[in-house]
């Protein structure tokens, strides 16, 4: 009888000690915003350019790190066109790649979201439904438009993949008369 209680104490306490040791683990494990999140939107005025937000977030000792990049073709001014630009393209434009970078905004943490602190601060709320994080801010070069973006954990070469397919939606989209080069 003896063996038999012992046993039940040995198996009462290793189950508690599992219980204790995922409790513990578990609890360390809310980290929803740290990691890379891809997201697309549309910019320019009007809202006509299709881009993507690449965001880096880093868990610190006092909040978090953001690092914001928003890619897209933007139609630009060539500076100095040669002959074939200048005989192609009547306006003188070209297409290139431009990246708005935002780096090292401080944000912290509250009810499930994180703020930037900045002036136009930007708000990362976790959708735990499907583990994706919503992007919100103002648009101040539109009327104060309010911005919402769904961002997804980034995969490898997302980014690249969205230049080349947004590229090739540009040139379909172009006609005898509208042609414009473009500047990699």
């Amino acid at each position: 009888m003896s063996s038999l209680s012992k046993f039940m104490k040995w198996a009462v306490l290793a189950a508690v000690s599992i219980f204790v040791v995922a409790f513990i683990g578990g609890c360390g494990n809310t980290e929803h915003f740290a990691g890379e999140w891809i997201g697309y939107g549309k910019t320019g005025f009007p809202k006509e350019m299709d881009c993507v937000y690449d965001v880096k977030i880093e868990k610190t000792d006092n909040g978090y790190t953001v690092s914001l990049d928003r890619s897209n073709w933007e139609l630009k001014d060539i500076p100095d066109p040669g002959l074939i630009d200048s005989i192609v393209n009547d306006d003188n434009q070209q297409y290139e790649w431009t990246t708005m970078k935002e780096m090292n905004l401080k944000a912290t943490e509250k009810d499930n979201a994180l703020t930037t602190t900045t002036e136009n601060p930007l708000t990362f709320t976790y959708v735990e439904k499907d583990g994706t994080l919503e992007l919100s801010f103002k648009d101040y070069s539109h009327q104060d438009e309010q911005v919402t973006v769904q961002l997804h954990k980034a995969e490898k070469g997302e980014v690249e993949d969205f230049k080349k397919r947004s590229k090739e939606d540009i040139l379909k989209a172009m006609t005898p008369d509208n042609q414009h080069s473009f500047k990699e």
